[in-house]
């Protein structure tokens, strides 16, 4: 109850700094998608607070993305530090998504790609013009289909276990988005996390 009770206050806290980002893509035309955490927590978890969340991540059209990053920059968002000049330069064409933005301890990343194969990518333009709308606390906001949802949550999932970084919440995500999607759980991410292997 009470790590519940800190989800709820943080998750409320993030929803609420969203909603300016929300107005401020919005009033500039530019649609995003909400992703992972709290697109999930407004849809498949049926309780606020029971989706632990240290962010906020959207998808934006890969040719809005630097528009959009630099519109939420000129509101009082600050970026993290770019890698060099050079990065700079090539800022869309890397990553998955762009340096993370903060302001006043909200950080919000803003994604352009979804996945590694750039033939997966081609399809997201589709996915942000389909969307589909949720409400949350008030306002309008715009999740992905399910299919796509749950084949970025796996990619996603996989990156983390291959840098030996196993996420409960991603494993949960895929199981009640998709009833017997998540990979089946083995004795290595089972185990007690202070003992050794």
């Amino acid at each position: 109850d009470g790590g519940r009770m800190k989800n709820l206050i943080q998750n409320t806290w993030l929803a609420g700094r969203w909603k300016e980002v929300n107005v401020i893509l919005s009033d500039a035309g530019i649609k995003h998608l909400l992703l992972k955490g709290m697109a999930l927590e407004h849809t498949v978890y049926g309780s606020a607070g029971l989706r632990q969340m240290n962010d906020v991540d959207i998808l934006v059209k890969k040719d809005e993305i630097m528009k959009a990053w630099l519109l939420l920059q000129a509101h009082g968002f600050k970026s993290d530090m770019i890698k060099s000049p050079l990065h700079r330069k090539i800022i869309t064409e890397t990553g998955k998504h762009m340096p993370t933005l903060r302001k006043e301890g909200f950080p919000i990343e803003l994604h352009h790609r979804l996945f590694l194969s750039p033939e997966r990518n081609k399809i997201l333009n589709d996915e942000i013009d389909n969307a589909v709308e949720i409400k949350i606390e008030g306002s309008t906001a715009y999740i992905p289909g399910n299919d796509i949802h749950l084949e970025f949550l796996k990619s996603h999932y996989q990156y983390h276990l291959s840098l030996g970084d196993f996420q409960l919440r991603l494993w949960l995500d895929m199981e009640l988005l998709a009833p017997g999607s998540a990979p089946e759980l083995t004795e290595k991410e089972l185990r007690p996390p202070n003992l050794p292997l």
